[in-house]
């Protein structure tokens, strides 16, 4: 009877720890393709801009139009690396 008892323990330590490491498996797997997505992030933050221009205004939270330096208006999304209240038109 004593040892019916410790199997059962065991039995129901291993499955909880089979739980724990399903999840950490899950978690690892998530973080991997959040790192993917930043790495990207910052490969694109840091890329040569296509054109130079100057910032005109915000449209919405995201967006904004900016001129370039041919004369052309641009529809464009603002980074969200960049503090929004910084912004000034025609700069």
């Amino acid at each position: 009877l004593d040892f019916y008892q410790e199997v059962k323990g065991l039995e129901k330590q291993l499955e909880f720890v089979s739980l724990q490491e399903e999840y950490l498996k899950d978690e690892m797997r998530h973080l991997q393709r959040e790192l993917l997505r930043a790495k990207e992030e910052v490969r694109r933050i840091q890329s040569v801009p296509l054109v130079i221009g100057q910032f005109n205004e915000m449209i919405d939270a995201k967006y904004g139009i900016v001129s370039s330096t041919a004369g052309s208006n641009y529809y464009v999304r603002i980074l969200s690396t960049l503090d929004r209240e910084l912004l000034k038109p025609n700069t």
